[in-house]
């Protein structure tokens, strides 16, 4: 597009950096001049915002604000899990991957056998562990809006949750040797699986009865603990529903 013979005899050569193309349509210098107040730019005859900057705050070591350098915000923000307050405490392994939580009955013997397995075949140390029951895992079950009383092996991967028959076999996945094979069983459907889940869990104390972390005595589970929790053994009630 060529300005008019109006618009190049009655320009001045100094002015011609104020003439823009938005959508077609020659732009005046002030038209031009009042997008660039507004805070707009011109690329390639569209008129486009600008990166706006806004300060960031650091706190200085006597405690006081004060205004840091500029950044600029970015226009779009990534989609995604929204970051947990938990990567920090459970940490990453010798090859740099975020660790993740799993989160069992701390007085079920079967739950206990399945957190051995895990500890056994980690090599890559991927894995912590926490009880139900405990402080943190009824924080993360509440950071997660999973009821508190919650009856499911529980899988905090970077601030995702798996439960159920999802939990056991994202965790078996990630295991060493044939073990990991057993994740391929995500191709049966969902509520099939889970309800062979539910019916060992429903039975679970009935097949090895209760135990505990110190019943137990596993130094590689205690080593991998984020938290413990202990059964009072003057109270019958525990969280879990079962």
């Amino acid at each position: 597009l060529v300005p008019s013979a109006a618009c190049r005899s009655g320009c001045r050569l100094a002015d011609m950096d104020k003439i823009n193309f938005a959508n077609g349509r020659l732009l005046s210098r002030s038209e031009a001049e009042g997008s660039e107040r507004a805070g707009f730019r011109f690329v390639n005859g569209r008129q486009e915002p600008e990166a706006r900057e806004v300060p960031l705050e650091s706190s200085s070591s006597s405690g006081s604000t004060k205004v840091a350098e500029h950044a600029t915000e970015p226009s779009m923000v990534p989609s995604g899990p929204a970051a947990s307050p938990y990567e920090t405490i459970l940490g990453r392994n010798a090859q740099g991957h975020q660790r993740r939580l799993v989160l069992f009955d701390g007085q079920c013997r079967l739950c206990m056998g399945f957190v051995s397995i895990i500890t056994g075949r980690d090599s890559s140390d991927l894995f912590r562990f926490a009880p139900l029951q405990s402080g943190l895992g009824q924080k993360v079950l509440a950071w997660h809006r999973l009821p508190a009383d919650l009856d499911s092996v529980v899988l905090h991967r970077e601030a995702e949750v798996f439960t159920h028959s999802d939990a056991a076999l994202e965790v078996l996945g990630d295991l060493d040797g044939v073990l990991s094979g057993l994740w391929g069983l995500k191709v049966v459907p969902q509520f099939l699986r889970d309800w062979g889940y539910g019916l060992v869990a429903k039975n679970r104390y009935i097949m090895l009865g209760h135990s505990s972390i110190s019943e137990a005595g596993d130094a590689a589970i205690e080593a991998k603990l984020a938290d413990r929790w202990e059964p009072d053994p003057n109270c019958a009630d525990h969280i879990c529903k079962s």
